[in-house]
């Protein structure tokens, strides 16, 4: 999955204009012309100081107006642009901060008027002198079993070339206890050995070839074992799932715990869930009815997780009660307004692209690159919720020879681009509802500047929030949108960014986004990781960790691409996905997109077929199309819904009054015979099968059931398939029975009842 999504990453339909240019240069444009510009300085020369600045001197030009000030910038001859100051116009010299010793610069310096700028005057290159390194930044502790671990942000001045990093741990009397060391690009250690319960100040020391830098202001740290295990749990049974109840003691020997995680077991079904710090009691739901379950409970606290009793229980069961494949609709209940909340897109638009089959899908968001023929689209639909992503901005302009740079090889460049992009993207008039600073961190991100570490993830979102605020006070800012919703003890790499400790983080920092986003693209593989289950769980988990944080407020939760790439393709895990997003009353989704270079339909992230609905012809709908396009006219109120097995899946609502409008998906395998990117043989397809709905109704019997399916497969499927033969009964409760005979896995049955 890592490797996919860093080449989707790659592909990504990127900004490459002049605007980006000149945000990157940076330099004072002519104002419309009233009159003549001062001539350009004369002899830049520039002297650096072991302090970080430099001193640039200049000879005024020669004629001309009058000159009301100078402005000076240095380049990195590396890393490009890195700082600026402004002089009087009778100035003939500057002071230039914030530059890193060892480091050789180009000084660039204009003379301003009324009227605009003059040619700049370059001096020479200039070396600064090294010099010992300033503190190491932002310095975080979580206390372990009898160890701390240490995060920090590299020196904002390394001031020579890094050699490595010294961690000291003292004790309140200011003996050394514990220390560690660690590599030059590294931004955590680990101090070991040390004594349970007991506050160690840290600090962090860069070394380089001068030697030692300055010390990191102490943090304190205390060490802590995981927590104890729960004293007793039990579950109580209801409608598809169960309630888990617990006692627990935390003792004084460990942090208390900051969450308890609840895991729920069955030979096809498993789930998971979180509980906060102070809760007792969990509903799970929804899981397949009557299905026997083991269930465990473990607090967490920073060390990790402790143990927890095995509890068995059996989920509730209703009208689908001794049914294999079964969906229970009922309309005494609703969660609320049908409001197509994953409808979304991914880029996946071009002026090539067939528009009227784009207007029936009546799109809810779409994340966009900026400056693309699908933000000029999504400019068009007023209920459209437009989300920019700033790092295919970035990666645009900050490509060279083939290498991406990453923002912390200059945080100057990197805060001056997101600042002058925003500012012109506001200047052009283009509506942008959302930011999102960075999609999919990962290790193969970037390949130019040191390798990214979970620090230097955390500092590129806390840069990119303050720059974008600084332009706009008003922008709403979305993060992290990491490639999987990982959780603590789940992550997949060092540099991974788990959204409960990015909350944490965010927290810590005041930075109040307005919504927290991930994917839910699985790992390609049938199982729990890519099953609706799963989105399920990460929503109420994220919802569960954002009121552990009542500092950050209010914020909104995004799935900011789902389905994973192998099914793709598939109706039926669409269905899948798209009622399991509803039922986790997500806040916004959209598709993804995914590069296909086998098979019989070759497909990348920058063909506009609207994220795979339609074939490479922009024309031509494949079955999802159909999913997506009957779940765009389900509206009215969504109905309570549960089922009898995890491959089964229902969306269910009423769009007039005794109208009912029901998806049921059957979603067991992803199989080469159905898909031709699936992983799975042929012979891992389980057999054709009736699937019953039950429709509970106030209103009356059912009066008329109408149905069509969703052609299956990866190529054109121009319009939906009638369905006959199905059995309809109603019994003196008013509950409605339809079988569908024959469901093959991957079927998708759109049914339209009416209700007397």
């Amino acid at each position: 999955m890592t490797n996919l999504a860093g080449t989707r990453s790659m592909r990504r339909i990127v900004l490459v204009v002049a605007v980006i240019a000149a945000a990157l240069a940076w330099r004072t444009t002519s104002l419309a012309a009233a009159g003549p510009t001062p001539p350009k300085p004369l002899a830049v020369a520039a002297v650096g100081a072991p302090n970080g600045t430099a001193t640039v001197t200049w000879t005024p030009g020669v004629g001309g107006p009058a000159v009301t000030s100078y402005t000076v910038q240095a380049y990195d001859t590396k890393w490009g642009y890195a700082g600026a100051a402004v002089a009087c116009g009778t100035c003939v010299n500057a002071t230039v901060s914030g530059l890193i010793g060892s480091r050789t610069y180009v000084f660039y310096v204009y003379a301003v008027n009324g009227n605009g700028s003059s040619a700049p005057t370059a001096s020479t290159m200039t070396p600064m002198p090294p010099s010992p390194a300033t503190a190491p930044q932002d310095v975080r502790v979580e206390g372990r079993d009898r160890s701390v671990r240490v995060g920090w942000v590299p020196p904002a001045n390394e001031g020579a070339p890094l050699t490595g990093y010294t961690v000291n741990a003292t004790d309140g009397a200011g003996t050394v206890v514990g220390t560690a060391t660690a590599c030059a690009t590294c931004t955590s250690a680990f101090v070991a050995n040390l004594a349970n319960g007991a506050p160690t100040n840290v600090t962090v020391i860069a070394q380089s070839t001068l030697g030692a830098g300055a010390p990191s202001p102490a943090v304190v740290a205390t060490p802590t074992p995981v927590p104890p295990a729960i004293t007793t749990a039990s579950a109580t049974p209801v409608l598809g799932g169960f309630t888990a109840s617990w006692t627990y003691d935390p003792g004084v020997s460990a942090a208390p715990p900051d969450y308890f995680l609840v895991q729920a077991t069955a030979f096809d079904s498993f789930s998971q869930m979180f509980a906060c710090a102070t809760c007792r009691s969990l509903t799970m739901t929804p899981l397949p009815q009557n299905r026997p379950y083991t269930l465990r409970i473990y607090p967490h606290n920073s060390a990790g997780y402790g143990q927890g009793p095995a509890v068995t229980v059996t989920s509730g069961a209703g009208d689908c009660a001794g049914i294999a494949l079964c969906a229970e609709v009922n309309d005494a209940t609703s969660p609320g307004p049908a409001q197509q909340r994953a409808q979304g897109l991914l880029h996946g638009y071009d002026t090539t692209t067939n528009g009227a089959l784009l207007d029936d899908l009546h799109i809810k968001q779409w994340r966009v690159a900026h400056a693309t023929p699908s933000q000029a689209r999504a400019e068009t639909m007023p209920d459209t919720s437009i989300t920019v992503t700033l790092s295919d901005a970035w990666r645009g302009a900050a490509t060279s020879g083939g290498k991406v740079q990453a923002p912390w090889a200059n945080w100057f460049r990197y805060d001056a681009f997101v600042r002058q992009f925003v500012q012109q993207v506001r200047a052009q008039g283009h509506r942008v509802d959302y930011w999102d600073i960075q999609n999919e961190p990962l290790p193969t991100e970037f390949s130019a500047g040191p390798p990214p570490t979970t620090e230097l993830w955390w500092e590129e979102y806390r840069v990119a929030y303050n720059a974008i605020k600084a332009a706009d006070p008003d922008a709403k800012i979305v993060a992290p949108t990491v490639p999987h919703a990982l959780w603590p003890g789940d992550r997949n790499a060092p540099s991974a960014v788990d959204l409960l400790s990015f909350m944490n983080y965010a927290d810590a920092h005041d930075l109040h986004f307005d919504a927290y986003s991930w994917h839910e693209l699985g790992i390609s593989q049938p199982g729990y990781y890519d099953s609706p289950q799963r989105v399920i769980d990460d929503v109420q988990a994220a919802r569960t960790a954002l009121a552990s944080h009542p500092n950050l407020g209010n914020a909104q939760l995004f799935v900011n691409e789902y389905m994973p790439a192998s099914n793709a393709l598939l109706p039926a895990h669409m269905a899948g996905f798209i009622a399991a997003l509803e039922d986790a009353n997500i806040d916004q989704a959209n598709t993804t997109c995914h590069e296909y270079s086998f098979g019989p339909a070759f497909h990348d992230c920058s063909t506009p077929t609207l994220d795979g609905a339609l074939t490479s012809d922009l024309s031509s709908p494949r079955g999802i199309y159909w999913v997506r396009q009957q779940y765009a006219a389900m509206t009215g109120d969504r109905l309570a819904t549960s089922t009898s097995h995890p491959s089964i899946s229902v969306l269910a609502t009423t769009p007039t009054n005794r109208t009912y409008k029901v998806m049921l998906s059957r979603h067991q395998s992803c199989v080469r015979a159905l898909n031709a990117y699936c992983t799975q043989t042929p012979a891992a397809t389980p057999a054709a099968a009736p699937v019953t709905l039950k429709l509970r109704t106030a209103s009356g019997p059912a009066t008329t059931v109408t149905a069509q399916m969703v052609p299956v497969g990866v190529g054109a499927q121009p319009a939906l398939v009638d369905v006959t033969g199905l059995t309809i009964t109603t019994d003196a409760t008013g509950v409605t029975t339809v079988v569908v005979p024959n469901v093959n896995d991957g079927d998708v049955y759109i049914l339209t009842i009416t209700a007397a």
